[in-house]
């Protein structure tokens, strides 16, 4: 890894990375925030939650809508179970995924090619912005949620397991980005990418919203990458933590090491 380029790439990345990092942290501390307030609201409104079926409340995260005691349960339900999984795609599409296919494309990695620097570094080091970015973005996550908690009196309930799930959602998006390096190198272009990356993700994430809803279909949840990622099973200590490490870190160690030999064979043209 380049140092120079490290730091240089990181400066010019730094709003896109404190804007998701600061606005959806932001969103956690608002949703702690409020918990107290809204509490009884939630409590009255569990009648609604029975009435719906099952699959549809694991579908959204709602399988402890019944139950929710604590700041904890709020933020499952509403945040990590959707909006995170959102947010988080966009985040990687938009650095892992536009990163290197933007300086391809742009013609500009051919200049810095030219340089006395090997191309697996230069990618190295596009990587590991891209996994700096990804853990600032989660760990101002962790920060802000358990300073909302503390703030009014509500903490964070089980912080080894809030903290697993950060941990969790660190290796999915780490393993998201693997593929989207790798279909950068094969493509060279921007749009292409983005668009093939969004759209695998989009069919990971229906095979396992479709697996939830039906049983018949439920076999289905293995092929994606979100099976691994179910926020209610990790807070409640019932997920399978070591089978997802590996599958992600299956995913990513693949996906990086096809993208840095594809990459170190590819033409670049001046």
């Amino acid at each position: 890894m380049s140092l120079v380029l490290f730091r240089a790439l990181l400066k010019r990345n730094t709003k896109l990375i404190a804007g998701y990092g600061i606005g959806s942290s932001l969103y956690l501390l608002m949703m702690a925030a409020i918990f107290p307030s809204i509490k009884t609201a939630l409590e009255a409104k569990m009648e609604l939650y029975e009435d719906m079926p099952e699959g549809f409340r694991a579908a959204f995260g709602m399988e402890n809508g019944m139950a929710i005691q604590n700041v904890t349960d709020v933020l499952s339900m509403q945040y990590y179970s959707l909006i995170f999984l959102l947010l988080m795609t966009l985040f990687t599409l938009s650095l892992a995924g536009k990163m290197l296919a933007h300086f391809m494309e742009q013609g500009s990695m051919a200049y810095l090619l030219s340089a006395p620097i090997r191309r697996t570094t230069v990618l190295g080091t596009l990587m590991a912005v891209f996994l700096t970015g990804l853990f600032i973005v989660i760990a101002l996550n962790v920060l802000f949620s358990f300073a909302g908690g503390w703030l009014v009196g509500e903490p964070i309930g089980n912080g080894g397991a809030f903290l697993t799930l950060h941990v969790m959602g660190f290796l999915l998006f780490a393993a998201v980005g693997g593929y989207c390096f790798l279909l950068a190198v094969l493509t060279g272009d921007e749009r292409k990418t983005v668009a093939y990356a969004g759209g695998l993700t989009l069919v990971f994430y229906a095979l396992d919203l479709i697996g939830k809803l039906s049983d018949t279909f439920a076999s289905k949840r293995y092929a994606s990458v979100f099976y691994w990622f179910q926020p209610n099973e990790i807070l409640d200590g019932t997920a399978s933590f070591l089978n997802a490490v590996l599958v992600y870190a299956a995913i990513g160690v693949v996906c990086y090491v096809l993208a840095l030999v594809l990459f170190r064979r590819k033409s670049m043209m001046l």
